[in-house]
């Protein structure tokens, strides 16, 4: 369960570094995506917690419309850190989020969030 929180820098690449604690708990691949309560934050999830966070999705009436889950997939990617322990922002991510410079790595239960200041 990834916990604690973190302050790094982006990059001119838009790269950013994972904590190794963090990492460890999300395993090699995971999925980052915007947060789905449309907060200003991204969300990273292991693949196991996106396939399961997928399905509960699909159950919610509001899902039918498909706004929900177009929400979800949209700007979504699974990623895995560089040999450094970085990751790749696409700008959309970085806007949606509104990250600038500096980001804020939180564990959050189950789940990893992103924000521009603390959350």
């Amino acid at each position: 369960m990834p916990t604690g929180s973190f302050q790094h820098n982006i990059d001119s690449k838009n790269r950013l570094f994972i904590p190794a604690k963090l990492r460890s708990s999300l395993g090699d691949r995971f999925v980052i995506a915007k947060s789905l309560d449309k907060q200003p934050c991204l969300c990273i999830y292991t693949l196991e917690e996106w396939l399961e966070l997928d399905e509960r999705i699909k159950r919610l009436p509001l899902a039918k419309s498909g706004k929900l889950l177009r929400h979800k997939y949209d700007e979504s990617s699974e990623v895995e850190c560089d040999p450094q322990g970085r990751i790749t922002l696409t700008q959309p991510q970085r806007d949606f989020a509104k990250l600038e410079n500096t980001a804020y790595i939180t564990g959050v239960g189950g789940h990893v969030e992103i924000w521009n200041r603390p959350g």
